[in-house]
């Protein structure tokens, strides 16, 4: 596994349609008209004579964090545009556990994953006989590397297509981190979840893992400082 040595900011587009001569006034006008409404209906009495109230907004969670890794001087480096996955676990920070919660599955797939790589690392290298004429070929240090790095993306595809199939899209979430690395979910449930970010930050394909709690009307940093895996990328 290679350090850092070195060190994608996700730019978003907005296009506006342009409407023919008049349609924007007119889409100025109805906008104030349903404006006018609303605040006219809000305000209209009760049969009791009082006036409706309105709907309190539902409180929200939001999970948010940087990407980056700390070189061997103290240099920050970020994992610009990284590909940041969220997976719900439990309802709390006790050691409750729900089996089919979308992090829970993936926790599942990840350590098969490990256990297949590490069986076939295992398997090629007790098959290979120095001096003599070997079928076998010790696995180099970048496919050590690079097959340890994929056991995170198996687990994170495999809960993907579970997530799907169960129909538990609730339990999960998907964004691009900007140039700096940031990132930030607005959930609305409060639990227990695991985040997954996977990217490049200099010369370093890595990913990164961590767990975070987060209440209603709250905001939780995810701490993706030190990358769980990481190898130096091909040029």
């Amino acid at each position: 596994m290679q350090s850092f040595s070195e060190c994608n900011s996700r730019s978003t587009c907005i296009q506006r349609d342009r409407a023919n001569s008049g349609g924007g006034s007119r889409k100025r006008v109805l906008l104030a008209v349903l404006l006018i409404w609303s605040a006219s209906a809000l305000a209209q009495p009760t049969p009791h004579g009082k006036p409706a109230s309105r709907i309190a907004p539902k409180k929200s969670a939001v999970i948010s964090g940087r990407v980056f890794a700390i070189i061997g001087n103290g240099d920050l480096k970020p994992a610009r545009f990284a590909e940041v996955n969220l997976f719900y676990m439990n309802p709390d920070l006790g050691e409750s556990e729900e089996p089919n919660a979308a992090a829970n599955f993936w926790i599942r797939e990840r350590k098969k994953a490990a256990d297949k790589w590490y069986a076939e690392m295992k398997r090629r290298m007790s098959a290979f006989v120095p001096g003599k004429d070997s079928p076998a070929i010790l696995p180099s240090e970048r496919e050590r590397c690079i097959g340890l790095l994929d056991t995170y993306y198996v687990a994170s595809v495999n809960a993907t297509h579970w997530i799907v199939e169960k129909k538990l899209t609730d339990q999960s979430d998907y964004v691009q981190a900007d140039e700096e690395g940031a990132f930030r979910f607005r959930l609305s449930r409060a639990g227990m979840y695991l985040v997954v970010a996977t990217g490049r930050a200099g010369f370093n394909e890595a990913v990164w893992t961590d767990y975070v709690y987060v209440s209603l009307g709250e905001e939780a940093m995810a701490k993706l400082s030190s990358p769980s895996a990481s190898c130096l990328a091909v040029q």
